[in-house]
């Protein structure tokens, strides 16, 4: 048999001195592709599987599973540079029928780019690269020819790179881990792990593809740099199952972000978590988990609109501001958010832009002195809408707690009523009074009630002064009051717009040491 391949095998026949490692393809006997491996002293010959050449050399049969990168001249010691034989490795790959790479388990040293065209699977059996802490370790590329270059630079949309999938690896010291650009469908980044990384994944136009199983540990918070930054239009993207510790910023979404889900992301003893640049539609965060953040933890203040975004199932521990934004939209902070009690700030929304943005309290609303206001750690801008439970007191039954679907102004819940169960004693239900100097004096009644000359209320008020007790009772049209006649004669009141809210102001009142006390009901109808 050994006679044979001279004259049955094209492509072996000619081979004299064959190069260790050097992959050979075959047209004739059985076809497909065989490597010389002088190691290999043993004497079967197996027309399957192992070829031996009139001159002793021996070949074997390389199967469809995949291409091994020792087999082009990796070493895998951890010290001798083989980034050239991983390269040569992926441009076999890439222009023959085999298109798996795989990485026998080792360390290997990598002082340049690692290339990624299309249809390339590197299976990294959780080997250890070891990198240039200057430059980048893989790269997306594209095959031109016999070539795999780089497609970092190119025109948007000229070289998309599809069906490429890099995993079980563990990357070291390095400057920048992945420089992808157009990593589009099914294209995969997974199960790795970045030690002492800068930037683990900088992906420029990924569509449809995703990043999962990440892990990045950098002690010293030193790098400014997000250890993850996905710009330039983030469409449809599957991000989960990503852990960040010890870093400045943990994620950064910029350029526009569409249809994004980001799932179980973790961001712990960082200075921020997720930071969002651009406009913003559709996008769910949900069942992540933050610790130890000491700024902010969602991050939405950039100057672009933010649409649909849903924020729900996350975990906040220690931080101190678990969700900010503005420019908000139709979008939801949920209760299934949780945020322990040394979580300084749970939502701060202060700009006046935000319309039909839905925040869910989790602490109960009680009011005080009558107003109900939001709890202890909420800053939430005038337009949003507030949905939580508020705890009503009740004269007659106690303390009732009543569901309320309600939006508010200057941190001053705005009900369509100002009260609910009844009668809160000693005081107008969700309102605040004042009255003017001396010892006759009007009594102000200030609402949450937006004013309009189209708003229509009713009220019943109790009023002690010095001369007893008395009672105003009618209602309003915008400015305009009537008085029931069973109100006291001889007292007025005068209804105004007080910095956008309804104000009553009750006349004329006396008592030599200024005291006063008025309770009662104000409700719109």
């Amino acid at each position: 048999m050994a006679d044979a391949l001279n004259t049955t095998i094209s492509g072996l026949r000619t081979v004299t001195t064959p190069l260790a490692g050097t992959v050979y393809q075959t047209k004739d006997f059985g076809g497909g592709h065989w490597y010389y491996d002088p190691a290999d002293t043993t004497s079967i010959d197996n027309t399957g599987t192992i070829l031996v050449s009139t001159s002793g050399a021996r070949f074997k049969r390389i199967f469809e599973s995949g291409l091994n990168i020792t087999w082009f001249g990796a070493v895998g010691n951890g010290t001798t540079d083989d980034t050239a034989s991983i390269n040569n490795t992926i441009k076999f790959a890439a222009t023959g029928k085999i298109k798996t790479v795989e990485f026998p388990s080792g360390t290997y040293r990598v002082t340049g780019k690692i290339l990624i065209p299309s249809y390339i699977v590197i299976n990294g059996n959780n080997s250890t690269l070891n990198g240039n802490t200057a430059g980048t370790m893989f790269e997306s590329a594209y095959v031109s020819g016999t070539n795999v270059i780089s497609n970092i630079g190119t025109p948007d949309e000229s070289h998309r790179v599809v069906s490429a999938q890099v995993s079980d690896l563990i990357i070291i010291n390095s400057k920048l881990a992945f420089n992808l650009f157009n990593f589009n469908e099914i294209s995969f980044i997974s199960n790795i792990q970045f030690l002492e990384v800068d930037q683990c994944v900088i992906a420029s136009r990924s569509f449809y593809g995703g990043f999962k199983n990440l892990i990045c540990r950098n002690a010293s918070k030193t790098s400014a740099l997000p250890a993850f930054t996905f710009s330039n239009y983030v469409n449809v993207e599957n991000i989960k199952d990503v852990f960040v510790a010890g870093r400045k910023l943990a994620f950064v979404f910029s350029g526009g972000i569409n249809g994004l889900q980001l799932t179980n992301l973790s961001a712990e003893d960082c200075t921020n978590g997720i930071s969002f640049l651009g406009e913003v539609n559709p996008l769910t965060i949900s069942t992540c988990y933050f610790e130890g953040i000491t700024g902010t933890a969602i991050d939405m203040n950039d100057a672009a609109a933010h649409r649909a975004v849903t924020i729900d199932n996350n975990w906040f521990y220690n931080v101190g501001i678990c969700f900010s934004g503005k420019y908000l939209h139709q979008g939801c902070f949920r209760r299934g958010n949780y945020a322990d009690a040394n979580c300084t700030n749970i939502v701060i929304i202060d700009d006046d832009y935000t319309s039909l943005f839905d925040v869910e309290i989790n602490n109960y609303m009680t009011p005080t002195n009558g107003i109900l206001t939001l709890p202890p750690k909420y800053q939430i801008g005038r337009k949003c809408t507030i949905n939580g439970t508020a705890i009503i007191y009740d004269g007659g039954s106690g303390l009732p707690m009543v569901k309320a679907n309600i939006s508010h102004s200057n941190n001053l819940i705005n009900l369509d009523y100002s009260g609910d169960c009844g009668y809160v004693g000693n005081a107008v239900a969700f309102c605040s009074q004042s009255k003017s100097a001396g010892t006759t004096f009007n009594i102000n009644i200030d609402t949450s009630i937006r004013f309009s000359e189209y708003c229509f209320y009713v009220f019943k008020l109790r009023v002690v002064d010095n001369s007893g007790s008395t009672t105003v009772q009618g209602n309003g049209f915008g400015s305009t009051i009537t008085l029931n006649p069973s109100s006291q004669p001889g007292k007025t009141v005068t209804a105004i717009n007080n910095s956008g809210n309804l104000r009553l102001i009750l006349s004329s009142y006396y008592h030599p040491t200024e005291y006063f006390n008025v309770e009662g009901i104000l409700r719109i109808v």
